[in-house]
């Protein structure tokens, strides 16, 4: 804060509730998925906690974060949880209080530090802004080091820079390396150095055996605008492509005037493709006039297309920098079939041939070919690609759930999307010459642990299998013991140690167990899997009455239902 204050804007030059959302929504459209409110100072708002509930409730959004001074943070923090707040940052300068009032202008430090302990309570890690003011400060760089001992902190040591108001002098800047020099004479080799993610802007550094973390904004000294995707939508509408430019525009007038969202991508996108590669740096941009930072604020958002580089031609994002994690997707679509089409798939009586076999074959096959379909794809080394049915006869629909799963550095989303897309599609061919009246809906990604509604119970007796006795080979003295073929081209087949001759009839889709393993198929007593991979395995077995006592349904495997008949 300036010492003599800012001029504060009317009511009506700021942006409105419902206007703030507009641009969200408009920006979540276009590939965003993280929203920062920042300052200023937003708890200020009265409608902070409709705004941050309206926010994560975009479709798109992942993550809502907060900038605060932590004065009054207390007082929405509950409120903001359950808004669908999922990060906080807290600015604080020094441990002391006398000197924090100092350099804060306000006796604020017991307030800001309950908020820091609160916060604590709510979220998993809690960072913490401190910018460094050499002859000020720089004798607590190891203090606020030493907070990450027992604390999941991150603090991020921010370089002193030029806005409006804030009386910067060269003297005054303290860089990133002299406060790293200064950690590292401190803890010697136990200062680690963390990967960082390609558009992050602190370089990330811990202490062996500390349970929080460091790292360094180093704007000034450093800059990291050829990797910055940040937009920033100040408190009034304006939007700014770089903090450190003076160049904005008004998303509040054009909205005013009632401009489509197709003319605000416009005009957002001419503002993209004219940020510069880097700003003017740090003699340059203090005589260079700029808002102070705290007008700067409102709505901090990643730069709208990553895939599209300063020149506004596209480009794949680098992914070299990330680490290698597990990642899995999972896609769930739906086709709407005709009475005859579910009737048929069920049965499996379409002509040509295994409808949901053919599907799942083919949504593998095309979740191995994003890469050649998707111009900005990343080729991956898939580790798991499944695909299972679920089967709604009343209804008619017929629901797709697809599973991409690596180990790698980039996500898996587009391969999820495209086999539960392919496979919708495939089903679509294989049935259209009964009716081509099939609508495919609602394709979309879904939480790795999805919550399926569950059949309503019903009484299970369990047989558990003996183990296999090799059957006598048929003979027409032994009609019962004729072979019924196993599927998917496995020269096996399933028999009946019973007095009875077996028929196989319809199929039905199943859920697939949770964590959707592939395990060996169940088997009836000395039978292969009847609709699944073939198996010498003998696991339990679950017979469950539907029709009249004659009809018994056999868990067959994680995937596939089949239904045995047996006849006196």
């Amino acid at each position: 804060m300036p010492a003599e204050g800012v001029p504060l804007k009317p009511k009506d030059k700021m942006l409105k509730n419902e206007e703030v959302l507009r641009l969200v929504k408009l920006f979540a459209d276009h590939g965003i998925d993280k929203v920062r409110l920042t300052g200023g100072e937003p708890t200020i708002r009265k409608d902070i906690v409709q705004i941050v509930e309206g926010i994560a409730s975009t479709p798109g959004v992942k993550d809502v974060g907060i900038t605060t001074n932590g004065l009054v943070l207390p007082r929405f923090l509950p409120d903001l949880k359950n808004a669908g707040l999922t990060k906080v940052n807290i600015s604080i300068d020094s441990l002391d209080r006398q000197k924090f009032a100092k350099m804060t202008r306000r006796d604020g430090f017991d307030k800001v530090w309950k908020s820091i302990e609160l916060a604590q309570d709510y979220f998993p890690k809690v960072k913490l802004n401190v910018v460094v003011i050499r002859n000020q400060n720089e004798n607590e760089i190891v203090d606020f080091v030493n907070l990450t001992a027992n604390r999941n902190l991150d603090i991020r040591f921010i370089e002193f820079m030029p806005f409006g108001g804030n009386e910067f002098k060269n003297d005054n800047f303290y860089g990133y390396r002299e406060i790293l020099s200064l950690i590292v004479e401190k803890f010697g080799d136990d200062v680690i150095r963390l990967s960082d993610s390609p558009n992050d802007t602190t370089k990330a550094y811990k202490i062996e055996g500390f349970q929080g973390q460091f790292g360094f904004i180093s704007s000034m000294s450093d800059h990291f605008c050829n990797t910055c995707n940040r937009l920033r939508i100040t408190a009034d509408g304006n939007l700014k492509v770089c903090l450190h430019g003076n160049s904005e525009v008004s998303l509040r007038d054009k909205i005013r005037d009632g401009s489509s969202d197709e003319q605000l991508s416009e005009i957002i996108q001419k503002a993209v493709n004219n940020k510069k590669a880097r700003h003017a740096g740090m003699d340059a941009l203090k005589n260079l006039p700029n808002r102070p930072m705290i007008l700067i604020g409102a709505y901090s958002i990643p730069s709208v297309l990553t895939h599209v580089d300063s020149n506004g031609r596209a480009t794949q994002v680098d992914v070299s920098a990330k680490a290698n994690t597990i990642r899995t997707a999972i896609a769930k679509g739906t086709i709407m079939l005709t009475p005859e089409i579910s009737r048929q798939v069920s049965e499996n009586t379409i002509k040509k041939g295994d409808v949901l076999t053919v599907a799942k074959i083919a949504s593998i096959m095309s979740a191995k070919k994003v890469a050649n379909l998707i111009p900005l794809c990343h080729p991956i080394r898939l580790d798991f690609v499944d695909t299972v049915f679920e089967h709604d006869l009343e209804n008619h629909q017929l629901h797709c759930i697809s599973t991409a799963k690596c180990g790698g550095n980039t996500g898996v989303e587009m391969e999820a999307l495209t086999a539960c897309t392919i496979a919708l599609l495939t089903i679509y061919d294989m049935c259209k010459a009964i009716s081509q009246k099939m609508v495919i809906s609602n394709i979309h990604l879904i939480d790795p642990i999805p919550h399926r509604p569950q059949p309503a119970p019903r009484p299970v007796s369990t047989y558990i299998a003996p183990a296999p006795v090799p059957p006598p080979k048929p003979t027409v003295e032994h009609p019962q013991y004729a072979p019924i073929p196993a599927r998917h081209d496995e020269h096996q087949y399933a028999h009946l140690h019973h007095p009875v001759v077996a028929e196989q009839v319809p199929l039905q889709p199943v859920n697939s167990a949770p964590g959707g393993g592939r395990r060996p198929g169940s088997s009836i007593p000395g039978a292969v899997n009847v609709f699944g991979f073939a198996s010498n395995a003998q696991p339990k077995v679950s017979y469950t009455p539907i029709q009249n006592g004659t009809s018994y349904q056999v868990v067959t495997s994680d995937y596939i239902r089949g239904l045995i008949k047996l006849k006196d």
